[in-house]
């Protein structure tokens, strides 16, 4: 394997640790009717404040900021309580503006606009005394958290770092592995990718607690240096410098296998971008960004099937993302991904049409506001989306399969009340989680799986004590005559 690290490096290094020789450039006034929008040396992060879109420029140590409703050009802003030296990433926490600087081993908590309409300066920093070091990764938990990844210097293992962001307080460093890269979070647990150790390293969003370690060098995911992360409602995407993409089972820590992503109508093609480097879930689809100088595009697919869309032109390697949804005057919404290319210097609008978006009734996953955001929350939400029209498998030929993914359902209201068992896998073998209460409502996430003539169902639960949490039901109990529906639609 040691000869493999070079090569894995040399990616990592192109992203955020190439040498700081550049040709500075300044943004100009733009209109916004023609993008690309321009902005300054290498841009590396992009986050939305509600109104606009900041720009962490790795290069000039600078945040450049545009309207999102139309691109106009608001400022670049700079100075050393401002930007530190190599912005690398941008996290807003709904009030303030948060920057890791990768050089400086700080973090910089920003208000919108500074005082009296000056540029804004820090209100709160943290450095290596707090146990920044090398920050290469931000993550707003959607409730009241601000995590650091800390990537260390790859010889000792990576931390990440919690912090409240109203209070200021740290709550605690935890060790994850060695060079961590990447960092998402499913409304229960943090994940943080582990390069140099082709590994996962999970915590418990509440305590910080490690709630597992996952493999992915080995059988069946067999990827290498994990560089990105998204998560989509159901499945925990990964990313591989070395061409590789898989999913995760978010609630068992199980890399998906091929005949298990089958049974879950998931499609997912081998032919993928060269260095797939950054991943983005927004408007139902997974974004893929690659660093091959040769493609300067982004694929995307459908996060529900894995089924290509299209693959889009951008400028050279495409280094970040941000969703933003746009509701004008007339009630007529807009949907935009915005693209910014690393080496071109430019940002890039890409209109998703309508006809291609699904109403996902999504709303904890976006702000309130004009316009609207994507954003992972404590408790996010399956993304529903149109329904399969295949046939779904006739696992039981007698009590046919009545739910599809996406799904609303309950536990029958059947004359015997015994509450249904909650299990970790598909399949009378798994773990027993707990027992759920008759009426218990529910989101379908995946299935059927067939297994000896019962159909199982991967849900989340949407009411009770354990809202929130996912798990498996089998769809039937009983033999012969005597058996019966556990689970239904829910009723209209």
């Amino acid at each position: 394997m040691k000869r493999f690290w070079p090569m894995l490096l040399t990616g990592l290094i192109l992203l955020a640790l190439i040498l700081p020789i550049v040709f500075s450039t300044h943004a100009v006034a733009q209109d916004g009717s023609k993008p690309p929008y321009t902005t300054t040396a290498y841009p590396r992060a992009m986050a939305f404040d509600g109104q606009w879109v900041w720009i962490a420029n790795w290069a000039d140590n600078s945040i450049t900021r545009l309207n999102a409703a139309d691109g106009v050009y608001i400022d670049t802003i700079a100075g050393p309580r401002t930007v530190g030296n190599q912005p690398v990433a941008l996290a807003w926490d709904g009030t303030h503006m948060w920057v890791a600087n990768y050089q400086d081993n700080t973090v910089y908590r920003l208000p919108r606009i500074g005082d009296n309409g000056t540029v804004p300066e820090s209100n709160a920093q943290f450095g290596a005394g707090q146990g920044i070091q090398r920050p290469i990764a931000l993550l707003y938990d959607g409730s009241a958290h601000i995590w650091v990844v800390n990537q260390q210097d790859g010889k000792r293992n990576g931390t990440v770092t919690k912090i409240v962001a109203d209070t200021l307080e740290i709550l605690g460093t935890y060790d994850v592995g060695r060079f961590p890269t990447a960092i998402t979070w499913d409304g229960s647990n943090i994940w943080v990718a582990n390069g140099l150790d082709d590994t996962l390293t999970v915590l418990d969003g509440a305590t910080g607690d490690e709630v597992g370690v996952v493999s992915i060098s080995d059988d069946p995911a067999k990827l290498h240096f994990p560089i990105s992360m998204a998560f989509d409602g159901r499945y925990i995407w990964v990313s591989g410098y070395d061409r590789s993409i898989k999913l995760v089972r978010n609630n068992s820590l199980d890399v998906y296998t091929m005949e298990e992503l089958d049974a879950a109508d998931m499609q997912l093609q081998e032919d993928l971008p060269n260095r797939p480097v950054y991943l983005y879930y927004a408007f139902e689809r997974i974004w893929i960004s690659s660093a091959d100088e040769k493609e300067k595009s982004i694929l995307n697919l459908r996060a529900i099937s894995g089924i290509e869309v299209n693959t889009i032109d951008t400028g050279e390697f495409p280094a970040t993302m941000a969703a933003i949804r746009i509701v004008g005057s007339d009630g007529n919404t807009q949907e935009n991904l915005w693209v910014a290319s690393w080496l071109n210097y430019t940002i890039q609008l890409i209109n998703v049409p309508d006809n291609e978006l699904i109403d996902t009734e999504n709303g904890p996953q976006a702000v309130a506001e004009n316009p609207l955001i994507w954003l992972p929350t404590d408790v996010p939400t399956l993304t529903p989306t149109v329904a399969p029209t295949a046939t779904l498998p006739a696992c039981n030929p007698g009590l046919p399969s009545r739910l599809r993914p996406g799904d609303e359902g309950r536990i029958e209201d059947k004359e015997d009340p015994t509450p249904l068992n909650f299990r970790d896998a598909a399949g009378f073998d798994s773990n027993i989680m707990k027992s759920i209460e008759v009426g218990t409502e529910f989101v379908v996430l995946s299935g059927p799986v067939c297994i000896d003539n019962k159909a199982w169902y991967e849900i989340r639960l949407s009411s009770g004590s354990s809202s929130g949490e996912s798990g498996w039901f089998v769809e039937t109990i009983g033999k012969d005559a005597d058996e019966k529906y556990t689970i239904e639609p829910k009723p209209q």
